[in-house]
């Protein structure tokens, strides 16, 4: 749900999205993460990451979580928009920067 109202936001405010993208196909199967939301908006020359997630894991547990997923995640994002002039740098919100 959340990932749909953001996806809903970013459309509303002129940014084209991609949502639910499986990056980094593994040679053992499977893929190396999924982007939940990643927007671009070519007006205002911004790309936008969002991650959100339900869990109840402590902060430093989420904090250690959410650091390594979107370093690995900031790798894939402009490949997810080919073929448009990507604005450097990706901006990554995760669900505690809501």
């Amino acid at each position: 749900m959340v990932k749909a109202l953001f996806a809903e936001w970013s459309a509303y405010r002129g940014y084209l999205g991609r949502r639910n993208g499986l990056v980094s196909k593994r040679a053992r199967g499977g893929y190396e993460c999924e982007l939940d939301v990643a927007a671009v908006h070519r007006g205002e020359r911004r790309l936008l990451h969002f991650e959100p997630s339900l869990d109840a894991d402590s902060w430093a547990k989420r904090d250690e979580r959410f650091t390594a997923k979107l370093d690995v995640e900031r790798r894939y994002i402009p490949g997810r928009f080919t073929g448009l002039d990507m604005p450097p740098p990706v901006e990554q919100l995760a669900d505690c920067d809501i």
